[in-house]
């Protein structure tokens, strides 16, 4: 049995469907390692990340060189204690030209990262992580400690990172592609946090606006050899620092990044706007109902006016108190005839949503109402922030007849509000989502 099949499968996570609390059950998960090549050599001592450009950077090399399989080399490898002879690592040109500039761009980011965010050894974890000590940075000299275990024979990583000292300079093109990296690492883990909330994943290629925007941002604003240098393996470019750099940080920390309410601010200062647009992270659901209540209380003054009159309190009650639930903290109490979840992701669950289903028609008749009314004021409703907002858009759909009888109210009021209503011939109603519509003459 080839048991390298099975590796990493006890950080598999499954419920227990035998009689497991319902609000402790969730969708199998495993947390994927990466492999000792992308493991965070972290930099204790010496000052901030960013002035460790060469150690990050070789130790990087140095990693990625020490994973490569043995026809690699030429002249093959030599005993481990023979460090003197691999030289440049014997290593074909092209390859070193490869692990070289993806080394600037992993350690580029993750010197970003480590400054920006101010990362400790311990905001890693254990199993992706080794930690080195600088004595004396102008020397480049370099004490290497760590508990992975090489294969008997391989060049170690510590040999690595040692040779990887000798190497070229870095020329003015690879400077302003690791500095490119660092800017760029400085917006990446909030939105990794946002990915991992969103669908279990640091980054899925090709399916995330969120960084391809950040890339925009950094790499179309940097000088053309950085440019050049990145799309040399443009996947691969974005795999090692939107994927690779990040995975060794512990989720609940990425998570945090992804919530706070302040860091979009601190990116915009940064002049990392891009990376502030879809942040702080909301759940579908919030977004969903805080769209829903933008179109309920736009027809709200008009429902005033006419007596034609829409409100959902309990979707707004309940958004109200799962916002207020803190991730991973206490559950506040519940309000008055609402059950108390366990937790926030409960609470979404068993509360709001169905809350969202019990007020879809009512705001379905609002989002007719709104339609109408922005068509009345010379606007166009299919460019309107609260009308194109997607879970307006699904809602439209699923629910026409609601979304038609808003229209209709609109007409008929501004036909017949006047004359009828002074005659108390124009029957008005309140539409809620608690309890029946009430049908009253004015």
């Amino acid at each position: 049995m080839n048991v390298q099949l099975f590796t990493g499968l006890d950080q598999a996570v499954l419920s227990n469907l035998r009689n497991g609390a319902v609000a402790n059950i969730h969708a199998p998960a495993r947390r994927e390692a990466i492999g000792a090549a992308y493991f965070w050599d972290y930099i204790a001592g010496g000052g901030d990340q960013l002035s460790h450009l060469t150690l990050g950077c070789a130790l990087a090399y140095g990693s990625f060189i020490a994973s490569q399989p043995e026809p690699v080399f030429d002249p093959p490898r030599q005993p481990v204690g023979n460090i003197a002879h691999f030289g440049d690592f014997g290593v074909a040109d092209p390859l070193k030209a490869t692990l070289r500039r993806e080394a600037i761009i992993l350690g580029g980011v993750r010197a970003g990262i480590a400054s920006a965010y101010r990362l400790e050894y311990n905001d890693l974890h254990t199993t992706e992580r080794t930690l080195g000590t600088v004595a004396t940075i102008a020397a480049n000299t370099f004490t290497f400690e760590t508990t992975h275990t090489d294969a008997a024979g391989d060049l170690t990583r510590r040999e690595a990172a040692t040779l990887a000292f000798a190497q070229a300079p870095f020329t003015e093109e690879e400077q302003e592609l690791y500095f490119a990296m660092a800017k760029l690492g400085m917006g990446v883990p909030p939105l990794v946090g946002s990915s991992l909330l969103e669908n279990g994943h640091h980054y899925l290629t090709g399916s995330n606006k969120a960084f391809l925007a950040l890339e925009r941002q950094v790499i179309e604003g940097s000088s053309q050899p950085v440019r050049d240098q990145w799309q040399i393996a443009v996947d691969r470019s974005r795999d090692l620092a939107f994927h690779k750099a990040c995975h060794p940080i512990a989720n609940p920390l990425l998570y945090a990044f992804a919530r706070n309410t302040e860091l979009p601010l601190r990116l915009v200062r940064a002049n990392l706007g891009s990376a502030a647009v879809r942040l702080p992270y909301i759940e579908p659901e919030i977004r969903a109902s805080r769209a829903y209540l933008a179109v309920v209380n736009s027809v709200r003054t008009f429902g005033d006016t006419s007596g034609f009159r829409v409100d959902v309190p309990q979707l707004s009650l309940i958004l109200d108190y799962v916002v207020s639930i803190p991730d991973g903290g206490p559950v506040p109490p519940a309000p008055d005839g609402v059950i108390q979840p366990a937790d926030r992701d409960t609470g979404i669950r068993d509360l709001l949503a169905p809350a969202m289903a019990r007020a879809a028609p009512a705001v379905a008749v609002a989002v007719g109402m709104y339609h109408s009314l922005v068509e009345e004021s010379g606007g166009n409703p299919n460019t309107d922030s609260r009308l194109v907002a997607y879970s307006v858009r699904k809602l439209r759909g699923a629910y026409t007849a609601d979304v038609a009888q808003g229209s209709s109210a609109i007409r008929n009021y501004r036909t017949f509000q006047r004359s009828a209503i002074e005659r108390g011939q124009l029957a008005t109603w309140t539409i809620t989502d608690v309890g029946a519509v009430a049908e009253e003459a004015e």
